[in-house]
């Protein structure tokens, strides 16, 4: 019996990552969703989508949903309020009513504020959060502060074969997307303190189309997952691992089966423009729907199968 409940997370993203290069075929999908007929039940799973600005999840949830046709396009802007959802998830096993919300990427705005002390404080809190990032891929809606992210980030030399102002670009996102994890985690042990219920959490690694390579998969993984030793960690990595530490790891599941995942995930293929300079997706309707049918059958492990 493993002792390390990071173990089996690491197990999970190393059997996922090679489906963003080859599918594999097609997986079944454990639970379909319908829209919510009685809005008067008490929902049966609360569940969060948090992450910083521009890393999609809004669209996220609306492919869970099956809102996202490929062919269509997502609207190119931000959605700065909370939005929230509610449906019937619906299995061979029966049905549970499920209740989301999106948490605006600028949670120190004033319908931030509104959405944390309405779902988050107040001895209320969600069952489970998916929190989105996207290794540095994060839209930044303001060109201006898109300049400035290109010419702030002064480091070392870009990576062979990567465009300065991309390289520069990511930096700048990662170190915003930290910073929000590091609010979020700080949200969650309070919010998460002062409830008994089991907890479950999914770090969606979005935009992975745009990783171009198992090596940067690869990287990706040493960047979110705590390490076989925790000297090893990456700043992102500790962050995660104190936050269960913090909570109690028996929180989440058992060592065998934490309800704890680290997942890849493309919502919707789409390009990376950085000033001149564009990263191309190589997301394909194939693989896009085997990590979407992963991810939902990961979501109703953690939060809707009582056997799990």
């Amino acid at each position: 019996m493993p002792d390390d409940i990071w173990l089996p997370v690491r197990r999970r993203w190393a059997a996922l990552t090679p489906l963003v290069l080859r599918p594999g075929g097609p997986r079944e999908r454990k639970v379909r969703f319908r829209r919510r007929w009685n809005f008067f039940a008490t929902p049966d799973v609360a569940m969060a989508v948090t992450g910083m600005r521009g890393t999609g999840k809004s669209t996220l949830l609306k492919a869970i949903r099956g809102r996202l046709l490929f062919g269509d396009y997502p609207l190119g802007e931000e959605s700065p309020d909370a939005e929230s959802d509610r449906f019937v998830a619906v299995t061979e096993h029966g049905s549970k009513q499920v209740k989301s919300v999106v948490v605006p990427g600028q949670k120190d705005s004033a319908q931030g504020e509104r959405t944390l002390r309405k779902y988050f404080r107040n001895g209320r809190s969600p069952d489970g959060v998916v929190h989105v990032v996207s290794w540095g891929y994060s839209t930044i809606w303001d060109s201006t502060a898109e300049q400035v992210a290109i010419a702030s980030t002064a480091t070392g030399d870009a990576p062979e074969g990567v465009d300065p102002d991309v390289a520069r670009t990511r930096e700048y996102n990662r170190k915003g997307e930290l910073d929000d994890f590091r609010q979020t985690c700080a949200l969650l042990k309070e919010s998460w303190r002062g409830t008994r219920k089991r907890l479950w959490l999914v770090i969606a690694v979005a935009k992975v189309d745009l990783f171009q390579n198992a090596e940067s998969l690869r990287q990706a993984g040493r960047y979110y997952l705590p390490a076989e030793q925790p000297k090893d960690d990456s700043p992102f990595a500790r962050e995660l691992r104190a936050l269960v530490n913090h909570l109690g790891e028996e929180r989440f599941g058992t060592a065998e089966r934490p309800r704890i995942a680290v997942v890849p995930l493309v919502s919707f293929p789409e390009d990376y423009p950085v000033g001149e300079s564009v990263v191309q997706s190589t997301g394909k309707p194939d693989v896009i729907s085997v990590l979407l049918t992963t991810f939902i059958n990961t979501l109703w492990e953690f939060s809707g199968d009582d056997r799990a």
